[in-house]
């Protein structure tokens, strides 16, 4: 089934304190993979996808789906079944029945899992058919998880009000954090990374404030009192968008450099995904079940989805990429790549390349000069993972995917 967007004609009025223009900057090129359901608390639903800049909606599957998690070109779904997508096809490559899965996380080559069935912490490798690497014995770790989050060599679990960090490489709890006792006074729900830091989103149940934001000493493993409290509703994963957190309606947002809670809530949206090269975030109108994406003060017209949008994730687009490569002269090999990266170009003008990491920054600038054929890069200092080659001309913009090693 595929939906039509309307299309950005020209201006339109000031809805509240945001207005809905014709973007000047490039809109993003790629998916938002989507699940809705008719609540927001239902894990079966529909998966689809928006596809951008035409921003058609494709529906796929009705599945149930409790965590999204997208490696390289391939989308991961979370759910009774673990599921691994191909992004531009649409179609499932593997699959796990009876995982019961909550959450999912990347490490290294490998999927960290947690489950509602024991063993509840597991470890596949996603490049072998989900072969299970290992398990952490029941006794262990177990308890109502809400949320997972890797950093380096460690898995941070969120269970009640508990926080339990697992050594990957030990294959073993280390400690646990523990704030508030007793599920009644409360729960964490969200684990957040931003600026190389841990925060905790935690949900109070029976007291006023509602919501706070804790903040994870992890040389002392201890919590950093509360950062922020506040009677908000938090209806979506938390999006870290450069120096800012999202974490309520609105635009509400933490800014963690410095230290403070910036109130905008005005429309009745939740950012619910990002994509760094566009400076695109996207938006779910909750009265209308619509997304938009916002833009340097600016949304863009809503796409209608046929339900609430329970989870998001963007995936840049690299379909394209061979042919764009094809039309101005251009092959970027190897890739994947470990050590060197070769750019073939035959210009008459020089060209500026950016190699930007997933947050847009930029790690690699340079200017490749006319007429020559051949530029290497050393990555071999780049940490391991996805990156992006952006070259700018007359003609517009090539982007294309680069996986280090």
């Amino acid at each position: 089934m595929t939906i039509p967007f309307r299309l950005l004609t020209g201006l339109i009025f000031c809805v509240s304190s945001w207005p809905l223009h014709a973007l000047s900057q490039s809109p993003p090129q790629g998916r938002l993979f989507v699940h809705t359901a008719q609540a927001a608390n239902k894990p079966l639903g529909e998966l689809g996808y928006i596809d951008y800049p035409s921003a058609t909606y494709t529906a796929l599957d009705s599945l149930e789906v409790n965590d999204l998690l997208v490696i390289g070109q391939d989308l991961f779904t979370a759910g009774q079944t673990l599921y691994k997508i191909d992004t531009d096809t649409g179609e499932k490559m593997d699959s796990l029945s009876g995982v019961h899965a909550l959450q999912v996380a990347k490490w290294s080559d490998k999927l960290v899992l947690l489950a509602a069935e024991a063993p509840y912490f597991r470890v596949y490798d996603y490049g072998n058919q989900f072969q299970l690497t290992y398990a952490i014995d029941s006794s262990r770790i177990h308890g109502q998880f809400t949320d997972l989050l890797i950093q380096h060599d460690r898995a941070y679990v969120l269970i009640d009000s508990q926080l339990q960090v697992v050594d990957l490489w030990l294959q073993d709890t280390l400690y646990s954090v523990d704030h508030f006792q007793g599920p009644s006074f409360g729960k964490y729900q969200y684990l957040i990374e931003a600026g190389g830091e841990i925060y905790i989103d935690f949900s109070f149940q029976i007291f006023v404030p509602r919501f706070a934001l804790f903040h994870l000493d992890q040389q002392r493993d201890s919590l950093i009192g509360v950062l922020f409290q506040g009677n908000y509703e938090n209806e979506y994963p938390p999006v870290v968008v450069e120096d800012k957190i999202y974490l309520t309606g609105g635009f509400n947002h933490w800014n963690y450099l410095d230290k403070r809670f910036i109130i905008d809530d005005a429309l009745p949206i939740f950012p619910i995904a990002y994509d760094s090269l566009s400076q695109s975030l996207f938006v779910h109108d909750l009265n209308q079940n619509e997304v938009s994406f916002y833009q340097q003060g600016n949304l863009s017209l809503p796409q209608g989805l046929n339900g609430v949008t329970r989870l998001a994730a963007f995936v840049h687009r690299t379909s394209s990429g061979l042919e764009d490569q094809k039309k101005w002269g251009i092959s970027l090999f190897p890739n994947p790549v470990k050590e060197k990266l070769y750019v073939k170009f035959s210009a008459n003008k020089p060209v500026n390349i950016k190699m930007l990491d997933l947050t847009g920054k930029a790690v690699i600038v340079q200017q490749l000069p006319a007429h020559q054929a051949l530029t290497m890069f050393d990555v071999s200092y780049l940490p391991k993972g996805l990156y992006v080659v952006e070259m700018v001309f007359e003609e517009g913009v090539l982007r294309e995917k680069i996986m280090v090693e």
